[in-house]
């Protein structure tokens, strides 16, 4: 009898054993894969951390928070996106304030695409870190994630998760300002001084000469020709007309 029982207790225990063994190969390692675009631009080689904060109870859907975050925080009473995502604003300031390394990291590629594969069931903090691109400083606010999550409209649980964090403030690069150089003033031209044009100098005009006066003597002279000429005048009239009488 006591043989028979102690078979019976172990081929329950096998039993139990083979039921157990499907259960846990129907939990195989979870994906996450993020794709981070601002609008219609994918934005690459921006660093992703992950952190994982806790484990997840499937059983009865909570979460149990590790040595790490438990003193810290609580999920309990967190309800709604708004909630979670203060709740991963506050876990990404803490990580980044302590210091703590992040269980895996990675960028983007091209296509604004990272995944990480192998990861245990657990909730997941995820942190962008800020990226140049094309002039700008683009980031990523931080966000939660179960791995495995649930998909209400399949009704089963999600092992390759896709996410798509919210982008944050887009910030321009800004240039560096140009040191200004003092523009040095042009010297003044003096302006060109006034000078006369000399003019040609007029050649001097020669003084004339006076003429000398006639001397007394001379004076009298045309006088003299003018009565010889008027006696002779004379003297002729009175011969024609003695001719003529005759």
């Amino acid at each position: 009898m006591k043989a028979g029982r102690i078979v019976s207790i172990f081929m329950l225990l096998m039993a139990a054993s083979f039921i157990m063994l499907p259960a846990a190969a129907a939990q195989p390692p979870a994906s996450l894969k993020i794709e981070f675009s601002v609008a219609e631009t994918v934005i690459p080689n921006t660093e992703f951390d992950i952190f994982i904060v806790g484990d997840f109870d499937m059983d009865h859907g909570a979460f149990i928070l590790n040595d790490t975050f438990a003193d810290t925080f609580s999920t309990e009473g967190v309800i709604g996106t708004e909630k979670w995502d203060e709740l991963a604003l506050s876990m990404k300031e803490f990580v980044d304030e302590n210091g703590i390394a992040p269980l895996a990291s990675g960028l983007t590629d091209n296509n604004g695409k990272l995944s990480f594969y192998g990861l245990s069931r657990g909730l997941y903090l995820v942190v962008g870190r800020d990226a140049e691109y094309e002039g700008s400083i683009y980031c990523s606010l931080p966000f939660l994630v179960a791995l495995p999550s649930w998909d209400e409209s399949a009704a089963e649980w999600i092992y390759d998760v896709e996410a798509k964090p919210k982008p944050g403030v887009v910030t321009p690069t800004q240039s560096p300002e140009p040191t200004l150089t003092p523009t040095p003033k042009p010297t003044a031209t003096p302006l060109p001084t006034n000078t006369p044009t000399p003019r040609p100098s007029q050649p001097a005009q020669p003084t004339p000469t006076p003429k000398p006066l006639p001397q007394t003597g001379m004076l009298w002279e045309p006088v003299f020709w003018l009565i010889g000429i008027g006696i002779l005048l004379i003297i002729i009239g009175a011969a024609l007309r003695l001719v003529h009488r005759k």
